[in-house]
């Protein structure tokens, strides 16, 4: 207890002396003040004299040389004075807390804070967070997930960024300078989705021109061939590539034996003492360089303390800049995951949507695989264009689109909970059917084609919905969602009129044409057997004669709840303890033109050949 109250009454004794110094420093400040408004009340007055002797010369009250002479001497005055006059602009006085190599700078009164390099990193980060808020709306739309531009998406991630291109040299007469190498670290980390992002962001001509060239500048060298180029330069020996590709880096370099890297996870290491005697070992080994590989989204609590390891590691052991150490850090563009990448001084940063390899086929003409991936984004201006790419492949996804779609069948509000039996039949008859495929895929390509404005705004579209943003890890994979959408609802109304067309007879297909006849064909092959054996179990019914004889399965309802209503009817209809009277009344009070009256009438002539 004893020992707590002397710890308290230390700090209280040094808050006291830090009290001490703000009140000096506020009373430092307002002299300043002062003297400066003095000097400038000095200048004013003896400028507004010079006016007076040019007007009075002006008039011809005075001679030529007589006021040239005055004009000169208050001239003068004014520079001795300006040369007299304490330079505020650049007084700087940093505190620095005892506890931390951290400069720390204590807030008081506007005038003395704005005396501080702090305030000048300030403005800049302003700026350029304003920058990159213009990126991020889309005609007066914000992006949904602005964190798929930048994984630096919180403002103490953006000071950090600021701070490392400041020091105490810097003004506010080369704040532009700093904006614009802040701009080119920011695009050296940004996916290749920037470069769709910015076909409809709110900024220039210019400045999407400017972004294009710096980001593919930047990103010209595939991942292999960067650390390649990385091994052979002197310049860094600790540096950072940040990807969302989940699978790990694995085997690198094939056919190379002078390039010589090792791979660890962070999750090996299971201590800071087994950590250091890897290292050790790394440094004392032949291998050039060592890439540690880190999961942002489970491991972000441990990147500091990676840095220092790494820091104090290559300067203890790597005298003459040898080794090399690349942590690769996956990131995660989770919904619920907010957690922002630092930025470290002295560490070269950049991201890498495709950890190319050295044995990775890399397409034709060797093209990189991220500006692969952009460029054929950036060509689909067309929804046949659209249809016809290998970012959309409909051929080979139709039967996932198909299901996706069946999963929201839902025609009159019930759960689909009901509808599960119908869902999982035609499921898994798509597979089954190529005619059935055929049929989907030509009435929704059709579907597609007819509806102009569903895919006009697709690059807008991708990252300003919500639904699509969640759901999808970068811009190609938000197309390919924003597409099955678009499909999904086509397939959605497809199977909505076939229901109503097989359910009722009101809308039941009277045309010969292929497709109905198709149609008709795989329902009645793929749902008779569904609809009388497993639904309705009615064992006076199995008589496969019976079934082909009536063929009613065709106009049988696919859904469990129209099922259940037919069945409670029937039910009701032939309980024997209605006497004939009710019977008939129980008939007659049924709309024999909907489909519960037409069914009860089929479900009475078998019973009646049945009991024959």
């Amino acid at each position: 207890m004893h020992q707590k109250l002397s710890s308290d009454d230390k700090l209280k004794s040094e808050v006291k002396e830090l009290q001490k110094i703000l009140e000096q420093a506020d009373s430092k400040c307002k002299q300043l003040e002062n003297e400066i408004t003095k000097c400038n009340t000095i200048i004013q007055d003896k400028q507004a004299e010079i006016k007076q002797y040019e007007a009075a010369l002006q008039s011809k009250q005075m001679s030529l040389d007589q006021a040239s002479v005055r004009i000169k001497a208050l001239e003068s005055d004014i520079n001795n004075i300006q040369a007299s006059k304490p330079e505020f602009d650049n007084f700087k006085e940093i505190f620095k807390n005892p506890s931390s190599d951290e400069q720390v700078i204590m807030k008081t009164d506007a005038s003395f804070l704005n005396s501080f390099l702090s305030n000048i990193e300030t403005i800049i980060a302003v700026k350029l967070q304003n920058w990159i808020k213009s990126l991020y709306v889309i005609d007066t739309i914000e992006i949904w997930r602005p964190e798929k531009l930048f994984p630096i998406n919180n403002d103490d991630a953006l000071k950090l960024l600021v701070s490392n291109h400041c020091n105490e040299d810097t003004t506010e007469e080369n704040i532009e300078e700093i904006i614009e190498k802040c701009k080119i670290e920011l695009i050296k980390i940004a996916p290749a989705d920037i470069l769709v992002i910015i076909e409809n962001a709110s900024i220039t001509i210019d400045e999407k021109q400017f972004i294009r060239n710096k980001w593919r500048e930047l990103h010209d060298k595939a991942f292999y061939k960067f650390l390649e180029e990385i091994m052979e330069s002197n310049q860094w020996n600790k540096f950072m590539v940040m990807t969302y590709q989940v699978e790990r880096v694995g085997k690198i370099f094939t056919g190379n034996t002078e390039n010589f890297v090792c791979v660890k996870q962070f999750t090996s290491f299971k201590s800071d003492r087994e950590f250091d005697k890897d290292m050790q070992a790394f440094i004392q080994s032949k291998y050039k360089m060592c890439i540690i590989e880190l999961d942002f989204s489970i491991e972000h609590q441990h990147m500091n303390y990676l840095k220092y390891k790494v820091e104090n590691l290559l300067k203890e052991f790597d005298k003459e800049n040898e080794k090399k150490i690349c942590l690769v850090v996956v990131l995660s563009r989770r919904i619920d995951y907010p957690k922002a990448v630092p930025l470290y001084r002295e560490w070269y940063q950049i991201m890498f949507d495709e950890l190319e390899t050295q044995n990775k086929e890399l397409g034709a003409k060797d093209k990189r695989a991220q500006f692969k991936i952009t460029d054929d984004l950036l060509k689909l201006s067309t929804k046949e264009i659209i249809l016809r790419s290998d970012i959309f492949n409909f051929k080979e996804n139709i039967s996932y689109i198909i299901e996706n779609a069946l999963m929201k069948f839902n025609p009159v509000n019930y759960p689909v909970s009901d509808y599960d039996a119908y869902i999982n039949c035609i499921s898994i008859n798509i597979y089954k059917e190529i005619e059935l495929i055929e049929l989907f895929e030509s009435k929704v390509i059709d579907y597609f084609k007819n509806n102009s404005d569903l895919i006009e705004d697709w690059k807008k579209c991708i990252f300003t919905d919500k639904e699509i943003c969640d759901q999808s890890r970068d811009a190609k994979s938000a197309l390919f969602n924003y597409i099955s959408s678009i499909l999904e609802e086509g397939i959605l109304k497809l199977v909505f009129q076939m229901e109503k067309a097989q359910a009722f007879s009101s809308y039941f297909y009277s045309s010969d044409d292929d497709i109905s006849c198709i149609l008709k064909d795989i329902w009645r092959m793929n749902f008779e057997k569904f609809c009388i054996e497993q639904n309705m179990k009615l064992q006076k019914l199995t008589s496969s004669n019976q079934i082909e004889k009536f063929k009613f399965a065709l106009n049988f309802p696919f859904s469990t709840i129209e099922f259940k209503k037919i069945s409670e009817f029937y039910a009701t209809y032939s309980n024997s303890s209605l006497d004939k009277n009710a019977k008939e009344n129980f008939k007659e009070s049924l709309d024999k033109n909907s489909v519960t009256g037409k069914y009860i009438e089929y479900i009475t002539e078998i019973q009646l050949m049945v009991n024959i």
